[in-house]
C-alpha cells in the first residue's frame, strides 16, 4: 500500500491554509495549479468549488453566493488570467494571436474594473497592473491608434459594437464631468437673469449647461445586442438631446501642427467645450415612388408632407420618408434614415439646422450641421450607446468652428476633429 506524503496527509484546514498563503502574490494562481497537480488527493481536496472561490477572493475580491460568477469561480479565473497572460506577452510586438485575441481581453478588462464597486477595485488594478496593461495601452495607441485621414470609405465591422473609439470618448467626457465645472469670471458678477434674445450666452445659459449637460455616468456595457438585433431601430435617435463638443485652442493647436512632424503630437492642454441641443426628428423610407406621382414630377428636390417628405433626385425618381411616431409600430424600412431638426437654444449658442441620414444596418450616424449665422457647415459622425448615449467625432469642411472663432482666411490652420458627447433628455 503506497503511503501518503505528509502534504496529502496533511488535514483540509492545513492544506488550505497552506494554499492560500501559497497564492497570496500578484499572478495566475501557479502554486495551488502546482498542488492540485501533484497527486489525486490533493486534488480532490483542493480542485473544488469552495477552494476556487477563495483563490478568486485572494486574486480579486470576494464572491457573494448570489454573485453570477459564484458557481463558475474556476472558468473565470481561467479567463481572466488567460487575457492577463496576453498583456504580459505584449501580442502588440506580434506575439500571440494578433488583434483578436488582444481585443477580447480588453473587453475582458473592461469587464473586470466594471464588475466591481469602485472601492473594491484595488486588487484588480494591482493584477492589471502586474500585467503591464498601462505600459501596453500607452505603446499601443502611440503605435498603433494614431488616426489616418482618407477620403476611402470602408465598411462597417461585423461586430456587434461600436468601435472602441465611441467608448473611449463616452469615458472621457464621463472622466471630464465628473467634477462640477465653474462659471466664467465674466458671467460670474451678473445676475441669474435669462439671457437677451441675441447670440451671447448669459449666467443662467452657462448655469443650465453646468447642472444638465454632463456626462454624469458611461453605462456603455448596456449597448448589449438582444438576439435578433441586426442594427440601428427606427426611432430610437428622435428626441432631446444634449451635450457638448470640444474645441481646441486656436494658438496651441497651430504650434500642436507644427511640431508634429511624422510622429503622433501629444496631448493638448487647453481646449473648450461648447454645448450642444438638438432636437431630432426622424423620417424612414418605405418605398419608391413612380417617377411623376407624388411630388408632382419634382426633380432634385424635396418636399415636406403632412405625413413625411418626399424626395427626388435628378432623374426623377422618388422616395417617401414617413415621419415617425413613437407610440405607432413601424414596418421594415429601408437602408437609410434622414433625420431634420432645429436648435432651441439658439438665442445663447447660435442657429444651427441640421440633416442627417443613419445607417441602418450598424447604426452610424451623420449629421450635417448648417450655420444660420453665415458660420459654415460642420460634421458629425457617430453612434448611438446604450440608447442614451450619442457620442463621435466632428469636423467643419467649410470654415465652420474658425468663422465661428472669429479666425480669417489668412489665418487659417489645417482642419481639425474632435470629440462630441450628448445625452438623451429623459422628460
Amino acid at each position: 500500500m503506497q503511503q501518503l506524503s505528509p502534504l496529502a496527509s496533511s488535514s483540509p484546514e492545513i492544506l488550505l491554509r497552506i494554499t492560500m498563503h501559497a497564492v497570496d502574490e500578484l499572478g495566475p494562481p501557479q502554486e495551488w495549479l502546482n498542488l492540485v497537480l501533484c497527486c489525486s488527493a490533493l486534488q480532490r481536496q483542493l480542485d473544488n468549488s469552495t477552494v476556487h472561490a477563495l483563490v478568486f477572493a485572494r486574486k480579486f475580491y470576494r464572491l457573494r453566493p448570489a454573485h453570477p460568477l459564484a458557481g463558475d469561480a474556476k472558468g473565470e479565473l481561467r479567463r481572466r488570467f488567460g487575457a492577463l497572460k496576453v498583456f504580459r506577452r505584449a501580442c502588440v510586438d506580434g506575439d500571440g494571436d494578433g488583434d483578436g485575441e488582444l481585443r477580447d481581453a480588453l473587453r475582458i478588462a473592461h469587464g473586470m474594473l466594471g464588475d466591481e464597486a469602485p472601492g473594491a477595485r484595488a486588487r484588480t488594478v494591482a493584477q492589471l497592473r502586474w500585467a503591464g496593461l498601462p505600459r501596453l495601452l500607452v505603446r499601443f495607441l502611440e503605435e498603433r491608434w494614431y488616426p489616418l485621414e482618407d477620403d476611402i470609405p470602408t465598411p462597417a465591422e461585423s461586430a456587434p459594437f461600436p468601435g472602441l473609439q465611441i467608448y473611449s470618448i463616452l469615458c472621457y467626457f464621463a472622466r471630464l464631468d465628473f467634477f462640477t465645472p465653474t462659471l466664467p469670471p465674466h458671467l460670474r458678477k451678473l445676475a441669474p437673469a435669462p439671457a437677451p434674445a441675441t447670440h451671447a450666452a448669459g449666467r443662467a445659459d452657462a448655469e443650465h449647461f453646468i447642472s444638465e449637460c454632463r456626462a454624469r455616468r458611461c453605462d456603455a456595457r448596456a449597448r448589449v445586442p438582444a438576439p435578433g438585433d441586426r442594427g440601428y431601430r427606427v426611432g430610437s435617435l428622435a428626441g432631446q438631446w444634449q451635450g457638448s463638443s470640444l474645441i481646441p485652442c486656436i494658438d496651441e493647436y497651430k504650434r500642436w501642427v507644427s511640431d508634429a512632424g511624422e510622429n503622433a503630437p501629444g496631448a493638448m492642454t487647453t481646449f473648450s467645450r461648447v454645448p450642444l441641443y438638438v432636437t431630432l426628428r426622424e423620417h424612414f423610407s418605405t418605398a419608391v415612388v413612380d417617377r411623376g406621382e407624388g411630388a408632382a414630377g419634382l426633380f432634385s428636390s424635396w418636399k415636406e408632407t403632412e405625413h413625411g417628405i418626399v424626395t427626388s433626385d435628378a432623374s426623377g425618381k422618388q422616395f417617401f420618408y414617413k415621419t415617425y411616431h413613437d407610440a405607432k409600430e413601424q414596418p421594415s424600412s429601408s437602408s437609410i434614415t434622414d433625420v431634420v431638426t432645429d436648435d432651441p437654444y439658439a438665442s445663447a449658442w447660435g442657429s444651427f439646422k441640421f440633416l442627417g441620414r443613419i445607417r441602418l444596418a450598424d447604426g452610424l450616424v451623420t449629421l450635417q450641421r448648417e450655420s444660420l449665422d453665415g458660420h459654415g457647415t460642420t460634421l458629425f459622425k457617430g453612434y448611438l450607446v446604450s440608447g442614451d448615449h450619442f457620442a463621435g467625432r466632428y469636423r467643419e469642411f467649410d470654415g465652420a468652428a474658425a468663422a465661428a472663432a472669429g479666425v480669417t482666411e489668412e489665418s487659417r490652420v489645417a482642419e481639425w476633429e474632435a470629440a462630441f458627447s450628448l445625452s438623451r433628455v429623459i422628460s
